[in-house]
This record gives C-alpha cells, sequence and structure tokens, in this order.
C-alpha cells in the first residue's frame, strides 16, 4: 500500500480552473518569474533609505507605474498569443471610501472565455484576507481565471466555505467598470 498526499487546497482551486485559464496563466508563466510584479520584492529590494528619503507618496507612485508597465506586458503577451486583452479599471465602496484597482481582462480565444489577470495575487490576496503563515508559500504569484475561480482560490486560502467569502473581499477583482 503507497501513501499518497493529496494535493494542497490551494493546488486543488488552482487546478480546477479551465483548461484555457490555465494555458493563460502558463504563458505567462514561460517568461519567467520576474515577468510577474511582486510589490514586496520590490519594496525589499529599496533599502529603508532610500524608501525614507523618497517619501511614500513618490514610492508608491512609481510601483503603481512598474506595476503598469508590467501588465502593458502581460496584455500585449496576450495580444501576441491572439487573445483580446486590455487594462481595465475597477471601481467599489470600501467602508465609504472609493477604490480604484487596475487589473488585465483577457477574453481567451477561440473559446470567448472572459478571465482576470493579476500580476501580483501574491500580494494583493494578502491585503484583502488574512493568510495563514504556513501558506503564504503556496501563494500564486501570477493568477488567471474567472470569478469562480478566484471564490475557489480565496476559500482555499481562508479555509472559508465559497459561499460564505463577503463580495467585499472580491471587489477589487471583480468590480467590473467597462468591459470587452
Amino acid at each position: 500500500m503507497s501513501s499518497s498526499s493529496s494535493p494542497s487546497p490551494i493546488s486543488a482551486a488552482l487546478n480546477s480552473r479551465s483548461d484555457a485559464a490555465k494555458n493563460l496563466n502558463e504563458l505567462i508563466a514561460r517568461q519567467g518569474p520576474d515577468f510577474g510584479f511582486a510589490k514586496s520584492r520590490m519594496m525589499n529590494g529599496m533599502n529603508n533609505e532610500i524608501k525614507s528619503a523618497l517619501g511614500d507618496e513618490y514610492v508608491s507612485k512609481k510601483l503603481h507605474d512598474l506595476k503598469t508597465g508590467y501588465m502593458m506586458n502581460v496584455r500585449d503577451l496576450f495580444l501576441q498569443a491572439h487573445h483580446v486583452a486590455r487594462i481595465i479599471k475597477t471601481s467599489w465602496n470600501d467602508d465609504g471610501k472609493a477604490k480604484i484597482y487596475d487589473l488585465v481582462e483577457v477574453v481567451h480565444q477561440p473559446t470567448n472565455e472572459r478571465f482576470i489577470a493579476e500580476i501580483d495575487m501574491h500580494d494583493e490576496l494578502q491585503k484583502v484576507i488574512n493568510v495563514p503563515e504556513d501558506i503564504k508559500k503556496d501563494l500564486p504569484s501570477t493568477f488567471v481565471g474567472n470569478a469562480d475561480d478566484l471564490r475557489r482560490l480565496v476559500s482555499a486560502v481562508s479555509g472559508e466555505q465559497v459561499e460564505e467569502i463577503e463580495e467585499s473581499v472580491l471587489a477589487k477583482w471583480l468590480a467590473r467598470n467597462n468591459g470587452i
């Protein structure tokens, strides 16, 4: 009798995505680990003296500009592979404060499935839910999927049932201003 380990809940959630979503995510992954944007990696790369000398507003704008550049690269990668892709803004209210967020939206050809592509999932997911320390290493750096895929991933990370996940947790990715 051989013992086999079952996949982690995060792996199971990622593996449950459609083939189209997995193929698009693989397209990003083939570009190498530096193709995904990791704000925490960028921030850790700046020493504290530089960060304090530049000021929070400058660092924040610089990180936003860098992330926009990465998103443009991902969008262009999808366009070169003959998919429909663009950078979109989402907006929602969080405790009475208006929030906006940029992300890549892609329509897979030929299936016409609509997906979001998050190039900083590792850091952005930690902003909206409490991620247990022992699974942080399992969080994907990039994520391509639809709303149900995102709900399954959040459920796997948080331990909550998919039906229990508050829409406010997902608003950053799912509150669409404009469609394709």
